[in-house]
């Protein structure tokens, strides 16, 4: 994994912030584990600090996006591609398999994707009836795991928004 990077991008180039739509918290690599013997990284949801770890850069991917944090250059995974109900995502080397592929949906149902934007469900391909969920104190943090879409509950609402450097001509006073 790598060195963390400056989160300001030039426009146009896929970097977002991706926060609770009700809340402070911010999606952001957390503590390193591993997966398989692998290094990787916890995904959380904590408050937002501006740092490189909150930094997304979504890509198109076979009809969904791969979603890769900047700070550790790995993807949003979703743990040895489980199904069930907890399962906790994870920041891993990136592969071409579904469990790292996600759908960004207005609604909970297939047929609801919508652009980046506000009040998203995060629906992993490989189970797209899960969504991305921010499990308070779960496994002894702010764990960010996958659990049955219900467009009701906040805690699977997340608000992708562009991060985009000021000009830079401007210079702060």
């Amino acid at each position: 994994m790598s060195e963390p990077v400056d989160p300001c991008v030039d426009e146009g180039e896929n970097v977002y912030l991706i926060r609770e739509a009700v809340g402070e918290r911010c999606l952001r690599s957390g503590p390193e584990t591993s997966v398989a013997g692998e290094l990787a990284h916890t995904v959380v949801a904590a408050t937002c600090n501006g740092s490189a770890r909150e930094a997304w850069e979504l890509r198109a991917s076979a009809g969904a996006y791969e979603i890769r944090n900047l700070a550790v250059a790995a993807n949003l995974d979703i743990r040895l591609a489980a199904t069930g109900d907890g399962t906790p995502a994870v920041l891993y080397v990136p592969h071409q398999l579904y469990n790292q592929r996600f759908f960004v949906r207005s609604g909970a149902t297939l047929g609801t994707e919508a652009p980046p934007g506000e009040g998203r469900l995060l629906a992993p391909r490989h189970v797209d009836t899960k969504c991305l969920t921010y499990v308070p104190g779960a496994s002894g943090g702010d764990q960010v795991q996958v659990w049955p879409c219900d467009e009701l509950r906040a805690d699977q609402r997340w608000n992708l928004t562009p991060l985009v450097c000021p000009p830079r001509d401007v210079v702060d006073p």
